[in-house]
């Protein structure tokens, strides 16, 4: 994820969905400067405890639902890591498939795109917003891009190259499990106009 955020050294960042904080963390080592948010504060609590264990600048946090909250800043790139149904994840927690429901990924489709909305006023013009979720379904990952773009003629989808095994630069990632260990996920990276 890292790679496709390509965070440079002074600039700012917001992970809307920042969790216990492996992105932010990884934000913070290329030298960002990092707003983490989450709805949990336990999970804020544990971010800022592995960024002194790890030796890295403390985040600045705060516990807020980036879907539904105004956020008065800009920053120079936007990370939208989102809740999904998760299917993407289902080798590493197999009954997991018993426990989605099948209406799930419609329903998760339709906060994503509150939330990325949400968070690409908070990217300064010329800035990226970078998209991700560890699901495979069409309706949260390419239904959502799409919509995005067609809604807002001040992004255009912006074409990155991470790995070989990943394939050639490009503006969507599918990153599958013959990749590397771990689970799916997808992801889009987009940039402002200005």
């Amino acid at each position: 994820m890292g790679a496709l955020c390509a965070a440079r050294p002074g600039e700012t960042w917001w992970d809307t969905c920042a969790g216990a904080g492996g992105k932010t963390l990884a934000l913070l080592d290329a030298g960002a400067r990092v707003l983490a948010t989450d709805v949990r504060d336990r999970a804020l609590a544990e971010l800022g405890r592995r960024a002194r264990a790890l030796g890295l600048p403390a985040p600045h946090t705060r516990r807020m639902d980036a879907a539904r909250e105004p956020i008065a800043e800009t920053f120079d790139g936007v990370l939208v890591d989102a809740p999904c149904s998760g299917l993407g994840m289902w080798s590493r927690a197999p009954d997991a498939r018993w426990r989605t429901p099948p209406d799930a990924p419609a329903a998760r489709a339709a906060e994503q795109r509150a939330l990325l909305a949400r968070a690409a006023d908070a990217v300064a013009p010329g800035g990226r917003l970078v998209y991700s979720v560890c699901t495979l379904t069409r309706a949260e990952t390419d239904e959502v891009a799409d919509a995005f773009l067609a809604a807002r003629a001040d992004f255009h989808a912006e074409s990155r190259a991470v790995t070989p095994a990943w394939g050639p630069p490009a503006a969507r990632h599918w990153i599958l499990p013959r990749h590397g260990p771990g689970g799916a996920m997808f992801v889009a990276v987009f940039r402002r106009v200005g």
